[in-house]
């Protein structure tokens, strides 16, 4: 499995330190170049996309206002998040503390804190949620329900619909929520895909178009089938 860590050139206790222990969990690395004030390039983009996972350090980079005590991350950084957010990857977000970021509501909302003063708190984190993606599988969920099926068959081909999907551990918190995910006919029916999800997590699915939000109850992995009712 291979993650793409993004993170500031100034920050080089991340090589240091993270690379090694996210290595020694079994991951391939992935990282790219920072060039300040300019966009990732296509190969940048590529190696992203080509990854499992993005792991983002938002670390203190630039201070927000005159009077300090608020920091921006690096945009580099942003924007390598970004990209991979709106593809539907698995992304976690490393934030330090007075670091300003809204994207932690795109994509999977995933993130841990980070005090730069006692960093094994994260470490510690972030080698359980790796955990978790390791031990993640791929599936397919098949929308059954005929009357979804009619409603939102004529509007696949324009992505005329919002789909999202939300994965809970038994206990009821939160893992991760997707956004963007696409729905795709074929034979048997519409299926979604997601991936790397934990073997203990409960699935919810959400679908929006018209006007019209449509859900399901929470479900097993090992269950295929997705029924969704009109709210």
């Amino acid at each position: 499995m291979t993650v793409f860590i993004a993170y500031s050139f100034r920050d080089q206790w991340i090589p240091q330190w993270i690379f090694p222990l996210v290595e020694a969990l079994g991951f391939r690395i992935e990282s790219g170049r920072e060039m300040a004030g300019q966009v990732i390039d296509e190969g940048i983009k590529k190696k992203i996309d080509a990854s499992d996972g993005l792991i983002a350090f938002m670390t203190r980079i630039t201070p927000i206002g005159e009077t300090g005590g608020r920091f921006k991350a690096s945009d580099w950084v942003i924007q390598e998040y970004t990209h991979a957010a709106a593809r539907g990857m698995l992304v976690l977000e490393v934030r330090e503390a007075e670091v300003e970021f809204q994207g932690q509501l795109a994509g999977n909302r995933q993130w841990i804190d980070l005090d730069p003063t006692d960093r094994l708190p994260a470490a510690v984190q972030l080698c359980r949620t790796l955990r978790e993606w390791r031990n993640g599988i791929d599936i397919e969920l098949r929308l059954r329900t005929a009357s979804f099926v009619d409603a939102i068959r004529g509007r696949l081909t324009d992505r005329k619909y919002r789909c999202a999907y939300l994965l809970r551990h038994r206990d009821g918190r939160e893992i991760a929520h997707v956004a963007d995910v696409q729905i795709f006919p074929r034979s048997g029916g519409l299926f979604v895909y997601a991936r790397n999800v934990p073997r203990e997590a409960f699935i919810e699915l959400r679908v929006e178009f018209d006007g019209e939000t449509w859900t399901s109850l929470g479900r097993e992995i090992q269950t295929i089938d997705i029924d969704l009712e009109r709210d």
